[in-house]
């Protein structure tokens, strides 16, 4: 995706030398500021910083509006999606519940041990996260981290999605809605992404966000921690719980601003989630 080339003895160089000379628990920017302790394995850090949160005007879906500011601390997301791998060790251990014996769920078809686990409801994925020591982000962690602070539309900036960036409904989605018997599907861009379902986490590293955090506009739906509450409040008694990003099933929109809610409850074979910390 990029080419390399060398640093010139400059400030950016000298910041990435006292960077290596830190403690081990501090970690750099550029400019030399400490940012917080480096993230675990599988983990990204987004940094603290303020961003525009929703849709604006003549955009979106009602619930998208009003945008606003909204200033968080940093944090650590997951990379990826968590795995059908990961989710089914969680089940080993007795830590975790199982998904169940739904046919059209990752957790029971050969091949899709790296594929995200779907069919998962949010108290599953809360106790997930709880025993690999993190949490649901909240909803706007999960929007800062999937559009950072520029505004931007989609996780890769402001151009429309393509077979490239992201699994959603492309010609595939239409073919296997027409297979299934399911409601009439359009395509969300031309052409066909390689995955009729889910796609292996980490399959469309062009749409990787400002942090580098991949898949939030495709593969599946994720929860967060956050109720669903009408902006600009973030904490509401909502019975509802937000889930973020877009999925292999999505046709109009793959914009980072979308949302969705469910109860805690619910499972769905087109939501899944990822940690944070």
């Amino acid at each position: 995706m990029r080419t390399s080339r060398k640093l010139a003895v400059s400030g950016v160089a000298l910041a990435l030398v006292a960077a290596l000379a830190l403690p081990a628990r501090h970690v750099a920017r550029a400019d030399g500021a400490l940012v917080g302790p480096p993230c675990p394995a599988g983990y990204l850090r987004v940094p603290s910083g303020t961003f525009t949160m929703g849709s604006p005007p003549g955009e979106g879906d009602p619930d998208e509006h009003p945008a606003h500011s909204v200033t968080l601390a940093g944090f650590c997301m997951q990379r990826t999606e968590v795995t059908v791998a990961d989710y089914e060790a969680c089940v080993s251990s007795g830590a975790c519940t199982s998904t169940g014996t739904d046919p059209t769920c990752n957790a029971n078809k050969a091949g899709r041990a790296r594929h995200p686990i779907n069919c998962v409801d949010w108290n599953q994925a809360t106790a997930y996260c709880a025993h690999v020591g993190a949490r649901l982000p909240t909803e706007p962690e999960w929007e800062y981290a999937a559009r950072g602070p520029d505004a931007r539309k989609y996780p890769w900036g402001n151009s429309k999605p393509t077979v490239h960036l992201l699994n959603a409904c492309g010609d595939e989605c239409v073919r296997y809605a027409s297979r299934v018997h399911h409601e009439v599907k359009h395509a969300m861009y031309p052409g066909d992404d390689g995955f009729e379902e889910t796609a292996p986490v980490g399959s469309f590293p062009f749409g990787a966000s400002p942090f580098g955090i991949l898949d939030m506009a495709g593969n599946v739906y994720e929860w967060t921690s956050s109720p669903y509450c009408t902006y600009p409040a973030h904490s509401c008694s909502s019975a509802y719980r937000m889930y973020r990003g877009g999925a292999w099933y999505t046709e109009k929109t793959a914009s980072v601003a979308t949302r969705n809610g469910n109860l805690p409850t619910d499972k769905s074979v087109v939501v899944g989630f990822r940690c944070a910390k």
